[in-house]
């Protein structure tokens, strides 16, 4: 979220004569301070990098009018300088330029969302090194940075949906056994190097189709509950227990969220794709620093950053290559017939 800062109105009850002189009106805006505020997950698994940059703004009308207007929050692209300092041990083995681009969003809020200025890069990243983010104003002088590593994948990313073990290795996914039973899921895997959060994902892919055979292929994300490893240097070894039954009674709910309102259509499972997303130390702490209190009605919530003289985050991430399988034909059954998905217009 960006700072922003608003004129008050300052009520003073009373004014006494030979008490107070009311001669001089308060300075209700201290002086301007420059900040920037920086967004940027690094993933050296993605073809492009993008860093969210924008500043702190500051004016004597309505701060939420002054949100609207795309040049309040974004930097003049020629004035700043966006880079990546490539490191190792300390030292800078290369320095990445980072090209400005416009991200638009449809999504209404406070902040104008038209005009929105982000920096990018189609580097090619590496798990060996880690990186500085600057920023220079080449106006004012003002710079700001920030640092992080990368999540130490060691292999390569056709190959990464090994990290995670004990998933079933058959043609295709029973998530029903019998009748009576369903299947648990039982993934493990061991936590790796600069990754503290763990998340796996179960992305559902469906199809709906009328009688006229148009067909739209659909999915939705079942996500599982996130772990937190114990520290950072990886070798943890972590497992995570997966009751099939539950995702039945997921997609059943997912009706009153409006997902399968449409009774018209019918609708065939296609495949079931598992991944796990891996965040990196500060994003974590920044995730659970951010989050909203449940043991009270209202708490202050601090403001974590790691920009240096800049506010917001750069961290990593790490999203593994997905694991995919068809159904079996007692799960499709189930999809069709069973007690929590028999109204939804499944077919086999």
């Amino acid at each position: 979220m960006f700072k922003m800062l608003r004129k008050a109105t300052l009520a003073l009850p009373v004014c006494l004569s030979f008490l107070f002189s009311c001669e001089t009106e308060p300075e209700i805006l201290a002086p301007y301070k420059e900040q920037a505020v920086i967004y940027g997950l690094l993933n050296q698994k993605d073809s492009i990098q993008i860093i969210e940059v924008g500043r702190v703004f500051q004016g004597a009308g309505n701060a939420y009018d002054m949100a609207r207007v795309s040049d309040s929050i974004n930097y003049n692209s020629s004035d700043i300088v966006v880079s990546l300092e490539e490191t190792e041990n300390g030292a800078v083995r290369k320095t990445i330029i980072l090209n400005d681009t416009v991200i638009s969003s449809a999504t209404s809020g406070t902040f104008d969302k038209s005009n929105n200025k982000a920096y990018y890069t189609n580097e090619k990243l590496s798990y060996l090194y880690s990186y500085i983010l600057r920023l220079k104003n080449l106006k004012t002088g003002y710079e700001c940075s920030a640092q992080t590593p990368l999540v130490s994948v060691n292999v390569p990313a056709e190959r990464d949906t090994i990290l995670i073990t004990r998933l079933p290795r058959s043609p295709k996914i029973a998530l029903k056994l019998d009748v009576t039973k369903y299947a648990t899921l039982s993934p493990t895997w061991s936590s790796i190097p600069n990754g503290r959060d763990y998340q796996m994902t179960l992305r559902f892919h469906y199809k709906e189709y009328t009688n006229g055979n148009d067909t739209v292929y659909k999915f939705i994300d079942w996500k599982q509950a996130l772990i937190t490893a114990g520290n950072i240097k990886g070798g943890e070894l972590i497992a995570q227990e997966i009751k099939c039954e539950d995702f039945f009674k997921f997609l059943q709910v997912q009706k009153d969220a409006g997902v399968f309102e449409d009774n018209n259509v019918n609708r065939k499972p296609n495949y079931l794709e598992i991944f796990m997303a891996i965040g990196g130390d500060e994003l974590s702490t920044y995730s659970k620093v951010s989050k909203p209190s449940s043991t009270v009605i209202y708490q202050e919530r601090p403001y974590y950053s790691n920009i240096k003289n800049g506010l917001g985050i750069l961290s990593c991430r790490y999203v593994t290559t997905p694991y995919k399988k068809k159904f079996d034909s007692t799960t499709l059954r189930e999809f069709a017939f069973g007690p929590y998905t028999s109204g939804l217009n499944f077919r086999e």
